[in-house]
């Protein structure tokens, strides 16, 4: 007895043995794709995307206004459709990931810890898992999650776009005899997907693994097509291109303000008094103001206004013109000159008739 019992025992060791052999254990190797790398592939695609809508765009300004409003959704849908179809429905790499050396791959057939395949083992399904031995194996997308991914990715968004623009649902929501529980419905799957999305970001911030939700769902993963590539792209220009854009923008937001009479007038008090005072000291080097000549001719004043409101004497026709340039300061105190007014009290002459 005890003999068959050790037979058992041994026959169960060697079992539980050869299954282990037969899980490849660099099945679930660690692979570190960047970030950035992902996320600047994802921006590369949308501005193809826009650059491709805007000649798009020039061809129906030909048709009656309102015909692009109102085919604009179909019109993004059916671009957005072609470029799917051109580049991840060949499992081909799109423009933004050729650029970061990245390409999709089937998750499935390498991650046993996948959701897809932890629902065929608790079912007692075939899992084929390829062994991994640099992190980076190609297996293309099959055809099956390309229809998903198309079908998520391009035709969803496009049907909710449609019945939100086109009121659809709020009419039907509004004569459904179940009005209380669709419009619950909705809101309440409206906000459970944007949650999601959300913290699917904040999963593929930690582990950098799937982009967006759709991708999670199917099982499309970004890795490196090639490791021995280096990145092809230049931080040079992108950093050249913010720098000025940021620049233009500053300028866009200073422009308004630097309009307004009152940073104007701050300005011509501050600064231009300053510059008078660098301008006086190189002067007073050279030659002095005599005190009842006028500051600009240097000499005795012709038709003598008063500056205001600092009250200085000049000429009349060399403080008019001196004042045609915007913000003049007075050569003496450097104050703005605002006004000119006349020397003395002003006599009038009364004539009386007989």
């Amino acid at each position: 007895m005890e003999r068959d019992r050790d037979d058992k025992l041994l026959l169960r060791t060697q079992t539980r043995e050869t299954r282990q052999r037969q899980i490849p254990k660099q099945s679930i190797l660690q692979v570190k794709i960047q970030r950035v790398n992902q996320l600047d592939a994802a921006q590369l695609d949308e501005e193809v995307l826009s650059l491709l809508w805007s000649q798009l765009e020039q061809v129906f300004r030909l048709l009656p206004p309102g015909v692009l409003t109102l085919l604009q959704p179909e019109l993004q849908a059916a671009l957005k459709l072609v470029y799917f179809v051109q580049f991840t429905g060949t499992n081909t790499p799109t423009p933004g990931q050729t650029l970061q050396n990245l390409q999709y791959r089937d998750e499935r057939a390498f991650d046993p810890r996948h959701w897809f395949n932890v629902l065929r083992s608790v079912f007692k399904l075939p899992i084929n898992i390829n062994p991994t031995y640099y992190g980076t194996e190609i297996v293309g997308l099959s055809v099956g999650q390309r229809l998903v991914f198309g079908f998520l990715h391009v035709i969803v968004p496009w049907i909710y776009t449609r019945i939100d623009r086109s009121g659809v649902l709020r009419s039907w929501l509004s004569f459904s005899p179940f009005h209380s529980v669709l419009s619950r419905g909705w809101y309440w799957g409206e906000r459970i997907y944007r949650l999601a999305s959300v913290l699917n970001f904040l999963l593929f911030l930690y582990d950098g693994t799937y982009l967006s939700l759709v991708e999670r769902v199917i099982g499309a993963r970004q890795v490196y097509k090639d490791l021995s590539a280096r990145r092809m792209f230049s931080f040079e220009f992108l950093n050249r291109q913010l720098v000025w854009e940021e620049f233009t923008e500053l300028l866009l937001f200073l422009w308004p303000l630097w309009s307004s009479p009152w940073v104007q007038q701050l300005f011509r008090d501050k600064i231009g008094k300053r510059l008078l005072s660098m301008k006086r000291t190189t002067r007073s080097s050279s030659t002095t103001i005599p005190a009842d000549a006028c500051p600009i001719c240097r000499r005795s004043p012709r038709m003598p206004h008063l500056a205001r409101p600092c009250g200085h004497i000049y000429c009349y026709y060399c403080l008019s013109c001196a004042m045609q340039s915007l913000g003049y300061c007075c050569e003496r105190c450097g104050d703005t000159v605002r006004g000119i007014s006349r020397m003395g009290p002003v006599v009038h002459s009364h004539r009386f008739s007989a």
